[in-house]
């Protein structure tokens, strides 16, 4: 069974002052005032932190407000502390190793709240160790009120994390370029390689048109190429006049059209029953001649127009 509760106006007024100092800052102070029937008037926070730790120290209205406004806050905190006994907690404070998800007042709520054989103890312990902070506390801002000549201690917290918001804003970034730097040094990695193919490609290439140009020093050169093309002239020429001829013997003489319609050389045709037949006819033919006396004459080239022209 649990220890019977002790209410806030039992705490020693040192330690009353303690906790509601740390639990509360002066704005609310002066709204709980407001709210408790001090609406009318108006007082310097020191002076309201005063009025309510005296209210504090005997049961009222103000206290049993106080009592229960700061149980249902600390209410968050007790499963953190589950297990501990009210020495250890008091240890905690003492050795300054409190726990992180834990405010100070919170852990002096608990320290204090409960009965104990060795309260009176504890409630020593608590109020010295708090009391080595103040002091700590007391000369860090007085240090910062001389650094810090046009501006308030107290906003130093605040300047603080705004600073480590922006330090992890600029890590974020710092990070964020870090991974485009690598990625532009891959980038650039391979760049290098496709260079180095590209030269050694060029290089290959360099070597394939030296020896075409040796290959085309060797047929002539530019000479060469000269001959061709004007060799290319004539035969269009030739050609042209051959085509020319041909025409003009066709019109001289239209039965050979008739005679040879294909225009074929006789014994050119695929079909073998068609070649000997051709080439009897050829026989008959020097057979009827007899300037040939017998003799057979071979044409080497010539056109397949002229065949009966050869024939005659």
């Amino acid at each position: 069974m649990s220890s019977p509760k002790r209410r806030l106006w039992e705490f020693r007024g040192p330690l009353i002052c303690r906790v509601l100092g740390l639990a509360l800052d002066e704005k609310e102070q002066g709204k709980i005032l407001k709210k408790l029937n001090h609406g009318g008037q108006s007082v310097a926070p020191a002076q309201a932190h005063g009025i309510l730790v005296h209210a504090c120290s005997q049961p009222n209205q103000v206290s049993r407000y106080m009592d229960k406004m700061l149980e249902e806050r600390f209410e968050l905190y007790r499963k953190q502390v589950d297990g501990l006994d009210q020495r250890d907690i008091g240890r905690l404070i003492d050795r300054k190793d409190g726990i992180r998800d834990v405010p100070l007042p919170a852990l002096i709520w608990f320290a204090l709240r409960h009965q104990h054989e060795d309260i009176d103890e504890i409630e020593a312990r608590v109020f010295s160790a708090i009391h080595a902070m103040e002091h700590r506390a007391l000369r860090l801002y007085d240090t910062l009120s001389m650094m810090l000549p046009d501006d308030e201690p107290e906003n130093v917290l605040d300047k603080l994390k705004e600073t480590l918001r922006l330090n992890d804003e600029l890590q974020k970034r710092y990070n964020r370029s870090q991974q485009k730097s690598e990625q532009l040094r891959a980038e650039i990695e391979e760049i290098r390689k496709d260079r180095s193919r590209l030269s050694q490609a060029l290089i290959e290439l360099r070597q394939a048109n030296e020896r075409l140009r040796q290959d085309f020093e060797k047929l002539g050169g530019e000479p060469a190429l000269d001959q061709m093309e004007s060799l290319r002239k004539e035969n269009g020429l030739l050609a042209q006049e051959i085509k020319s001829l041909t025409e003009e013997l066709m019109k001289k003489q239209p039965d050979t059209a008739a005679k040879n319609p294909t225009g074929r050389l006789p014994g050119s045709e695929v079909n073998s029953e068609d070649e000997r037949i051709t080439i009897n006819s050829m026989e008959q033919d020097i057979n009827l001649c007899p300037a040939l006396n017998g003799k057979r004459v071979a044409f080497v080239g010539g056109l397949e127009s002229f065949v009966s022209h050869y024939q005659q």
